[in-house]
């Protein structure tokens, strides 16, 4: 008979119902490990199938965010192009009110453009972070054996 291993944290069960380090309950002691190794594959392989439609999600949803935020820099730089070549035509010609008007619009213009482009890196780190967390979700468990601690010094 095989030994009995956690299915969530993947720990060594001795014995009892519930594991030692998770608390998630045990399978029941099997004497065919065949079954309960289809059990733990086909169960990886959920885990992992979900994993990817997860980073197809995310993967599609920040893709649609940079397309739209790229589309709105477009139409910013579009706005801003006429204006600063009128702002330097009013220079030339010492309009002081109208260059002060289109300074002020290109300045607004200028927020848009840094608040979209803090956007879409906010959408690529949100990406990477939630990939991460569900790539940790289906990585197995490693247990670490390091230094036992005892209570804290007063």
């Amino acid at each position: 008979m095989g030994r009995r291993s956690c299915t969530t944290c993947g720990a060594p069960a001795h014995e009892g119902a519930y594991c030692a380090m998770c608390g998630s309950q045990l399978p029941a002691r099997d004497s065919g490990s065949a079954r309960f190794t289809e059990s733990r594959g086909a169960q990886t392989i959920r885990s992992w199938a979900g994993f990817a439609a997860e980073w197809l999600r995310s993967w599609s949803s920040a893709g649609l965010e940079l397309r739209r935020v790229r589309r709105e820099l477009r139409a910013c730089e579009t706005e801003r192009a006429p204006r600063l070549a009128a702002l330097g035509d009013a220079v030339y010609r010492e309009d002081g009110a109208l260059a002060e008007r289109l300074r002020s619009e290109i300045e607004a213009i200028d927020v848009r453009i840094a608040d979209l482009q803090a956007g879409s890196a906010r959408a690529v780190e949100d990406f990477h972070r939630h990939v991460e967390d569900e790539r940790l979700a289906v990585q197995p468990t490693e247990l670490a054996v390091g230094p036992v601690h005892g209570p804290p010094r007063r």
